[in-house]
């Protein structure tokens, strides 16, 4: 994190962060660990990380716990977080990347989970977060348009494919793709 100064220096920076960490922590700071060049959080203390929870949740094939694993997003991966280090900036984009996959990873199970059992409604819902995360991805809007349909939302259907591809054209010069053209002609089918 302290790429631009001597290693000296560097570990002198780490070592008064890592004091004022332990610091501000208080009974906490048990769960930090430091051993010659690693320092790492301790599982299972005070400390509750948020993203060991998403993991645990991710993989579940229940809806409520799908759910709980969607709302401990609040924000990016350490957001508001200033670190002028091109290593440590680059770390941080990798992560938040495959934190946003991940994520769209668990609404689509739970989309899959919501519409195998008949809950159209929250399937739908599901669908619009899918489109608002990622707006340019057309098999996510597919699974909407489709969940509306499905859920005798014609006429919304529509409205979201003409949104669509209003989007793809105006902000990428692109047409939909035939899938999701065939899908807004004939929402009640099932998409090849």
């Amino acid at each position: 994190m302290w790429n631009d100064r001597p290693s000296a220096e560097a570990r002198h920076s780490l070592r008064q962060c890592l004091a004022v960490l332990r610091k501000a922590l208080g009974p906490a700071r048990e769960s930090i660990e430091t051993e010659s060049d690693t320092v790492r959080l301790l599982p299972g203390g005070i400390l509750h990380v948020d993203l060991v929870d998403f993991a645990a949740r991710e993989a579940s094939s229940s809806i409520d716990e799908l759910l709980a694993g969607e709302a401990l997003f609040r924000g990016e991966l350490l957001q508001g977080l200033a670190v002028r280090s091109e290593p440590f900036e680059a770390w941080l984009e990798l992560e938040r990347r495959s934190l946003a996959e991940r994520r769209l990873s668990l609404l689509e199970r739970l989309h899959g989970l919501q519409r195998s059992a008949d809950d159209m409604a929250a399937a739908v819902a599901t669908a619009r977060r899918l489109t608002e995360l990622d707006p340019y991805r057309e098999d996510l809007h597919r699974l909407l348009l489709q969940s509306l349909a499905d859920n005798g939302q014609r006429g919304l259907a529509m409205v979201e494919h003409a949104r669509t591809e209003r989007r793809l054209r105006d902000d990428l010069g692109l047409a939909p793709d035939h899938q999701t053209r065939r899908l807004a002609e004939h929402p009640n089918r099932q998409p090849t």
